[in-house]
């Protein structure tokens, strides 16, 4: 298959592993969440407007887009440079699994067993479902670790989006087939929505599963273009980039707004539209990794996953709580707690990291090819 006419290497070559915008565009992903959760150790903010506008960027999105840019480029290479086989589609769900399921487990039996001693958990055989990734399945969400939600939705799309594109390859030449299993995955979950949203004007869309498997696609869809028209994502960055930000802009403020149906169905599309626009630019940055700045990037970059996984349920739920109970000056001064917050987070997840999801992640590296 020919690919297009502004690519000059393989996509092996083109796509590499690291990024130092793609690590920025990490790292502020879970600064935001973190600065928001952070929010809930202080007495609450009674300004709307500043509450909008510490909210206009949401993490977890971010997150959602990156993952599909980096997902693409491994599929494309996996299915579209490579031969399409059931070997390289399992390789790529158990390099997938091993990133990301280890250490979600081990956070998630942390947190169970924690809510079993301080008797919290009053529903164990529903939070079971956690471990099959279904706690977001039907309309009722328990507030039981309330940010697996997110992880949900990327294993499913994980294991759906290859599997759907292995098919699509057996009766469509490789790109089309990538071309109708992206649109299936952009334009059912929008459907679903508008037909939702036409119904209830105040349904919440965000965190349910058949609803949000379009937020990951957005990404696939910006790697496919890179892919192909490498030049033009090049020379369009800056172009992009602007229209991203005045898109993103204008959703804010219809969202402040409280605009009803069906802006509520097509927010969430837009939105992940906006952060694609981000993507040219920011992967075309580049920083001094031996550097201050560079070195900072990386390492808050290679800790958010496990920062995402303990800051809400574990740190906030647990961690703060005991030693409120043990410090009765953090009952007095709220900043303490904020500050301790940020300490804790970044403590448990460099143990974390570097204890156990590293070393999962080199043998993968090692073993899994």
């Amino acid at each position: 298959m020919q690919i297009g006419k502004s690519q000059n290497t393989n996509l092996s070559e083109n796509f590499s592993q690291r990024n130092d915008g793609l690590d920025l565009l990490r790292s502020i992903a879970i600064l935001i969440v973190l600065l928001q959760h952070s929010l809930f150790t202080l007495p609450p903010i009674e300004n709307q407007v500043i509450v909008s506008i510490i909210n206009i960027l949401d993490g977890v999105s971010i997150f959602f887009v990156l993952s599909g840019f980096l997902i693409g480029k491994l599929l494309l290479r996996t299915f579209i440079e490579q031969e399409a086989s059931f070997q390289s589609l399992f390789t790529f769900l158990k390099r997938r699994w091993l990133r990301t399921i280890p250490s979600y487990y081990l956070v998630l039996t942390i947190v169970l067993a924690l809510s079993i001693y301080k008797n919290t958990n009053d529903d164990f055989w529903n939070h079971l479902s956690y471990y099959f990734f279904l706690q977001n399945i039907n309309f009722e969400i328990s507030k039981f670790y309330p940010e697996a939600w997110s992880l949900s939705i990327e294993e499913w799309f994980y294991l759906l989006f290859p599997l759907l594109l292995f098919l699509f390859i057996r009766l469509f030449k490789k790109k089309q087939a990538l071309i109708v299993t992206i649109l299936i995955f952009l334009l059912f979950p929008l459907l679903l929505r508008l037909i939702v949203a036409g119904n209830d004007n105040d349904f919440e869309f965000r965190k349910l599963l058949v609803f949000r498997l379009d937020a990951i696609v957005y990404g696939v869809l910006i790697a496919y273009f890179n892919c192909f028209n490498g030049l033009y994502f090049s020379k369009m960055k800056n172009y992009l980039f602007f229209i991203g930000l005045v898109l993103l802009v204008a959703i804010s403020i219809f969202k402040f707004k409280n605009i009803t149906a069906p802006f509520t169905a097509f927010f969430f599309s837009l939105e992940a539209l906006s952060y694609c626009f981000f993507i040219p630019f920011i992967y075309s940055l580049n920083f001094a990794q031996n550097g201050i700045s560079g070195r900072l990037n990386y390492f808050i970059s290679t800790r958010s996953y496990s920062l995402y996984l303990i800051n809400l349920s574990l740190v906030l739920g647990f961690v703060l709580p005991f030693f409120k109970d043990q410090l009765q000056i953090l009952n007095k001064f709220p900043l303490l707690n904020f500050v301790l917050f940020w300490i804790f987070n970044f403590l448990i997840a460099e143990l974390i990291y570097r204890f156990f999801e590293r070393p999962i992640l080199k043998w993968r590296d090692k073993n899994v090819t």
